[in-house]
């Protein structure tokens, strides 16, 4: 075996025992939270802090909401929402309709491209809630975004919201 192939292979293992060490020590772990369904808090290094989800059957949801935080973990201590991340998230929860309100320019923007009719009237109809991600300490003015599922497309579309306004990040597809 040329020793190039080799050392490319002992190297590969030494990556896979170390990212296996790291996973022990690190894991993720769910804990309960007063909001939230499930919690999970995420390892060091992570993109995130925490996610979770809020199971809802209303219109607009289709079953659950996940949430993240917009923060990457960087503590080694376990560490959930803030209340102000909490707050955040219960306030948009029960202003639906304002969040759609604050992200339909981009939501018209993908709807063109993606579409071929016309928007309804009722947001509900057509799309459904996906996720938050939640911005650092609950601040409106810090970046954040808002992914929904858009059924007539059968894609999601993922938005950035920046200083208050809506930008269309992506269309999965």
């Amino acid at each position: 075996m040329p020793p190039v192939i080799v050392v490319i292979f002992g190297l590969l293992v030494v990556g896979v025992i170390i990212v296996t060490v790291r996973a022990r020590r690190s894991p993720v772990q769910q804990i309960e939270h007063e909001y939230f369904d499930r919690l999970w808090i995420l390892p060091p290094g992570s993109y995130a802090r925490w996610e979770a989800e809020l199971d809802n059957s209303i219109a607009g949801i289709d079953g659950k909401v996940g949430f993240h935080s917009e923060v990457r973990q960087e503590a080694d201590e376990a560490e959930g929402p803030t209340e102000k991340e909490t707050a955040f998230c219960k306030d948009w929860m029960s202003r639906l309709d304002d969040l759609f309100m604050l992200t339909k320019p981009a939501i018209e923007e993908a709807w063109k491209d993606w579409v071929n009719s016309e928007m309804p009237t009722d947001w509900r109809d057509v799309l459904s809630l996906d996720g938050i991600s939640v911005p650092a300490e609950g601040d409106f003015l810090n970046p954040w975004g808002v992914t929904y599922f858009c059924k007539p497309a059968g894609h999601y579309f993922s938005i950035e919201i920046r200083e208050g306004e809506a930008i269309l990040e992506s269309v999965d597809g």
